[in-house]
């Protein structure tokens, strides 16, 4: 995959967390939040193994995440 920003070509790989990772258009202050319609939740909770697909340019320090597979159906069993 190209980087958007600079055109180069990015690497290839997966997000590692213990936790899901989400994208959220605002800041959250609290510890706990609960996930709503504004959230993109881009992992399951993996601890068990990587989930998502992500490529990582390394010059521009930019990462792209593909969350395709991810159902955002879990959002709000998640707490």
């Amino acid at each position: 995959m190209k980087c958007p920003v600079c055109g180069k070509e990015m690497t290839a790989g997966m997000l590692q967390s213990a936790r899901a990772v989400y994208f959220a258009d605002e800041n959250y202050e609290h510890l706990l939040f609960r996930p709503n319609e504004h959230m993109a939740l881009l992992t399951r909770d993996n601890f068990t193994g990587p989930t998502g697909t992500a490529w990582r340019c390394a010059d521009c320090k930019k990462v792209v995440v593909d969350y395709t597979d991810i159902p955002q159906s879990n959002l709000k069993s998640l707490f």
